[in-house]
């Protein structure tokens, strides 16, 4: 079986794998297509020039606490973080950006469609720190850091049409998700700055308007949908015109 290390040799092959994991007998977790094995948990201080402090003076990482990210992506996200503080002599901060650009990478790898926005909410990142690590991940920082991966990835915009379909199957609306996912996208089309708002909301007030002009009652539709009663009425501002 393959460790971390004997893999490094063969990291085009990791990259291009689809990782498929799964336990062996000894409780390790191992990719069955390129046996690469990932450890259990980030190596905490891991500093080939002699630190070996624990920056985050807890035992639970901030990428072990996050929640809402499937553990597979974690595990990629994981081992990424490991491989950078073991080869490239440079240790990952334990912090809530470069979590979020790790796992941001690991959905991208893993081919695995995910809200950047509210992977940002989870980490409690404000937008001045998302454009920061979005800037990293796309290699345009200005003042690149000594953290920055040499590969860059591609800047994944979820549009709010890709809610649409989630939303009317909460809401008993299946028979409007084709009719209300191209409303969606062409009110985004002549407004593109709707894509720089949370694309959940942004969907959420096209389908409230969309209802109320073909008279469909919604009932408890912010809460079904998770969005709160001013946050509704805020993104619904945002669409209304589209409607008058």
């Amino acid at each position: 079986m393959k460790t971390l290390r004997e893999n490094y040799s063969e990291m085009s092959d990791y990259h291009e794998c689809e990782h498929l994991f799964s336990t062996d007998i000894d409780g390790r977790t191992v990719c069955n297509k390129c046996g690469l094995m990932m450890e259990a948990q980030l190596e905490y201080g891991f500093d080939q020039r002699g630190t070996h402090s624990n920056t985050s003076g807890s035992k639970t990482s901030v990428l072990d606490a996050v929640k809402g990210v499937p553990e597979e992506v974690k595990i990629v996200a994981r081992a990424s973080m490991n491989r950078k503080g073991e080869f490239f002599i440079k240790k990952v901060r334990d912090d809530k950006k470069n979590t979020f650009k790790e796992i941001y990478v690991a959905y991208q790898k893993m081919k695995i469609k995910f809200d950047p926005i509210a992977l940002a909410d989870e980490l409690g990142l404000g937008r001045k720190e998302i454009n920061c690590c979005l800037k990293s991940l796309s290699g345009t920082s200005l003042t690149p850091s000594i953290h920055d991966d040499e590969e860059h990835c591609s800047i994944a915009i979820l549009h709010p049409a890709d809610e649409i379909a989630d939303i009317c199957r909460k809401n008993n609306l299946e028979e409007h998700i084709e009719e209300f996912t191209k409303i969606s996208r062409k009110i985004v089309d002549n407004k593109d700055n709707l894509l720089s708002c949370k694309p959940h909301h942004i969907a959420c007030a096209i389908v409230r308007k969309c209802c109320e002009k073909k008279g469909i009652p919604l009932k408890s539709f912010g809460k079904k949908n998770n969005l709160s009663d001013s946050a509704l009425k805020k993104a619904t501002r945002k669409v209304e015109e589209f409607f008058e």
